[in-house]
């Protein structure tokens, strides 16, 4: 059977398909590159966003979010296992304290700014309880870092098989708990 009817890869797009999500990488990474310099405006949402749909659409720019030096290690991070550094948790903490400030000094009504500040208490509780990566490294210091079989090659890209997942101690396994040490025609 080949892969594309056993489930483990996915079938190219039809191209109206491939053509919407070429467009909507390109949006979400429009609003990512805007939420760098906006305060309060997210980043890392659209970011990985964008390299979901890259990844459905356009395999070059999946290929340049993953290698990218900012990006790709937030990426690595998130497909193996939902990870998010430390770094950008205090990152995001720092940005989001001078904008509540900013929220309730300019808030024409209290309760607008308590939604506002209870919207970004909400995301602050869920990125600190996210796991951090418990390999040293893994975020995108490039490297092989032992993990050869999960594709997390010097280029950094393109990283794990959609079906694969990496584990504390460096193996790689299949989402259904099966184990995949090889890498599959990424």
């Amino acid at each position: 059977m080949s892969p594309a009817r056993d489930g483990m890869e996915p079938s190219a797009p039809r191209p109206v398909l491939r053509w919407f999500f070429q467009a909507a990488a390109l949006l979400f990474l429009l609003l990512g590159l805007i939420g760098v310099v906006v305060p309060g405006m997210p980043t890392t949402v659209f970011i990985l966003l964008a390299a979901w749909a890259a990844a459905r659409g356009s395999p070059r720019l999946h290929g340049w979010l993953m290698a990218h030096r900012l990006f790709g290690p937030m990426l690595r991070d998130w497909r193996n296992g939902g990870t998010v550094s430390r770094r950008a948790k205090w990152s995001a903490t720092a940005t989001m304290l001078p904008c509540a400030v900013l929220v309730v000094a300019t808030a024409r009504a209290p309760w607008l700014a308590a939604l506002a500040i209870a919207c970004m208490a909400g995301v602050l509780a869920w990125l600190w309880r996210r796991p951090e990566s418990a390999l040293p490294g893994l975020g995108g210091a490039g490297g092989d870092h032992g993990h050869g079989g999960c594709g997390l090659g010097d280029e950094g890209a393109p990283g794990l098989h959609a079906s694969q997942v990496l584990v504390p101690g460096g193996e790689c396994h299949g989402v259904n708990g099966d184990d995949q040490g090889e890498r599959q025609g990424v």
